[in-house]
């Protein structure tokens, strides 16, 4: 070969290996950063995690927000702040600052958070140790793998009325049970309600180490206006409900204040404000009730889930009574409501400071005439005994039938089976929240108490 042959074919070859190279690097440079938590794929539907100063960055709210991390992203336009909160921890961050809080200390980053695309995105590993997670990086497949540890899952039952017998029953099926004993009156003094043997209720709890909560209800919205607007009502409450959990050993509050006018908003959240502090200090724990919302209602107007959450361990939602009573007939918990229930909580509290509550009952509407409730066991003997077949609705995921009774009136019954129930436990798993909530112990029934041991 001659040697400009040898020279050309040299020149030829070093030009491959070059575009050859420069390919395999482009090819590695677009390879994507991958993120699982807890083993689940998260997808990043417009930017993309990238890799800056040996830092994974990725949007922040798409990694948190996942349900098994199971946090809440708020953000301020003006001066551009993200906040992030999963239980007892809240950062805050700044795009191009290398300086977070966390819960209102300073702590340095070396990669400071950017905004990209309108995304802000920030180092994975500060993040997720922050947070409690351990974090694995395979520089080989771009694989970033979050492990968040797992939460013991709240089943709590409420204890009212006739319910000792399913209590003794099926209390290793639960984690808490609250004991809906009291009220309160308009100038804050706790009213005593217990029936004749609760001693015995509470004793058995205690030695099944099941957790006592005391619930507190008040729904009678000329006394909650009276007690929320008086600062000394309030230091009355905040008062005797210290005296109660001291007194009778009880280990978290639970507020039940139902139909809080939209004018007593502030007497609420200073109300809350000034339990919460109070109870702190004594080592108690605070739960509170709020209604069910999918998107803000005027009649609910006093009720802010994120507010709430600033006071409260968790907020108890009564994913229930959409059809009460009174009202027209239709089901009390439809499963399409209730998981647009559950999507607009999260935007506002993170996943492990929510409990689901579930109605375990039904209702049968007489046409024109306000409904009576019934247990499971109860509408199945009625279908049974009016010769019906309960249909399954698709898209409420419940059964229902209707009947005629001796008088020739029409009878609309909808209810919960197990069926129906399973599949809002399983939406409680599947989103990370912190467990549920069941009205009332005494309407189970065996199966139902069969997924609910397989859900705990």
């Amino acid at each position: 070969m001659s040697w400009r042959k040898l020279i050309a074919a040299v020149v030829a070859l070093t030009g491959f290996l070059a575009s050859w190279c420069l390919t395999a690097s482009a090819a590695q440079a677009v390879e994507p950063v991958q993120v699982f938590v807890n083993g689940k794929s998260v997808s990043f539907p417009d930017v993309r995690p990238f890799i800056q100063n040996g830092r994974t960055l990725v949007p922040v709210r798409f990694v948190v927000e996942n349900p098994a991390f199971g946090a809440v992203v708020f953000y301020e336009p003006q001066t551009k702040k993200v906040t992030i909160k999963r239980g007892g921890i809240t950062v805050d961050c700044w795009p191009d600052s290398r300086t977070v809080l966390v819960n209102g200390g300073s702590r340095p980053l070396d990669v400071a958070p950017v905004l990209k695309e309108g995304r802000t995105m920030v180092p994975l590993r500060f993040l997720s140790e922050t947070f409690g997670a351990d974090v694995g990086w395979d520089g080989v497949t771009r694989i970033v793998r979050i492990t968040m540890p797992l939460r013991r899952k709240i089943v709590l039952g409420y204890y009212y009325g006739s319910s000792y017998g399913e209590f003794l029953e099926r209390h290793a099926n639960l984690t808490d049970v609250a004991f809906h004993w009291y009220t309160a009156d308009e100038k804050g003094n706790l009213v005593d309600e217990k029936p004749l043997g609760y001693q015995l209720a509470l004793d058995y709890a205690r030695a099944q180490g099941v957790r006592t909560q005391v619930s507190v209800i008040l729904t009678d919205p000329v006394k909650l206006h009276a007690l929320l607007g008086s600062r000394e009502a309030r230091q009355n409450f905040v008062n005797g409900a210290l005296d109660l959990v001291a007194r009778e050993g009880y280990q978290i509050f639970n507020l039940d204040f139902e139909g809080v006018k939209a004018e007593d908003r502030s007497g609420y959240y200073a109300l809350l404000s000034e339990l919460s502090q109070a109870l702190k200090k004594k080592g108690i724990g605070f739960y509170a009730t709020a209604p069910a919302m999918e998107k803000p209602v005027s009649w609910h107007a006093a009720y802010d889930y994120g507010e709430m959450g600033k006071y409260v361990d968790k907020v108890v939602i009564m994913a229930y009574d959409l059809h009460y009573r009174t009202g027209p007939p239709g089901p009390i918990a439809p499963y399409d409501w209730v998981k647009r229930v559950v999507a607009y909580a999260r935007q506002f509290l993170p996943a492990d400071q929510i409990i689901l509550g579930l109605g375990v009952y039904g209702r049968d509407w007489p046409e024109g005439k306000p409904a009576t409730s019934l247990t499971y066991q109860a509408a199945e003997a009625l279908a049974a005994e009016r010769q019906v077949q309960p249909a399954w609705h698709p898209v409420y995921c419940l059964p229902h039938f209707e009947y005629y009774d001796e008088a020739g009136v029409k009878h609309e019954v909808w209810y919960e089976n197990r069926a129906s129930l399973k599949l809002k436990l399983d939406l409680a798993e599947s989103q990370g929240l912190a467990g549920v909530s069941i009205w009332r112990l005494g309407y189970g029934f065996p199966d139902f108490w069969a997924d609910v041991a397989a859900f705990k």
